[in-house]
């Protein structure tokens, strides 16, 4: 399975850089990610969300993550994962910007949702995500990191 993680921005903390690549490195076989950062542009998610939706993979399950969305625990988010696997389909995360995602991107996605109830900065929410990828793979493989 192949899973992007589609972002707006660029990661300017080079320990965040370190931990997402570490937690990518920890997948191992069965799942290889791919980050993909979008330019963005302060003032206009609608320019944003055009760059976003030009760079989805064609065919993957689309996961868009946003403050309103649904909010599962890890096992539920481990069973999203699966379920996408079981269909023989890939997996794109979208992360917005700091003002979030355009409606238009959102309304593509196959699933909108929200890493927390609480807010994060934008480049930890990239961290959080990656590391909630490796603990669901964990989970889905019996592994004890979750235990």
């Amino acid at each position: 399975m192949k899973i992007t993680v589609l972002a707006v921005g660029k990661i300017k903390d080079r320990m965040v850089e370190e931990r997402r690549a570490e937690y990518a490195r920890r997948l191992g076989k069965g799942a290889k990610i791919e980050f993909a950062d979008v330019d963005d542009n302060p003032g206009s998610k609608a320019k944003e969300a055009e760059n976003i939706i030009r760079r989805i993979p064609k065919g993957a399950r689309i996961v868009a993550l946003d403050e309103k969305g649904m909010a599962v625990d890890s096992h539920g988010f481990a069973n999203i994962i699966s379920r996408t696997m079981d269909a023989g389909k890939n997996m794109v995360f979208i992360l917005g910007g700091p003002y979030g995602l355009d409606d238009r991107v959102k309304e593509k996605a196959d699933e909108v949702l929200a890493l927390s109830k609480l807010t994060f900065p934008h480049e930890l929410a990239r961290l959080i995500l990656v590391e909630q990828i490796y603990r669901a793979f964990s989970i889905l493989r019996n592994e004890p990191y979750h235990k």
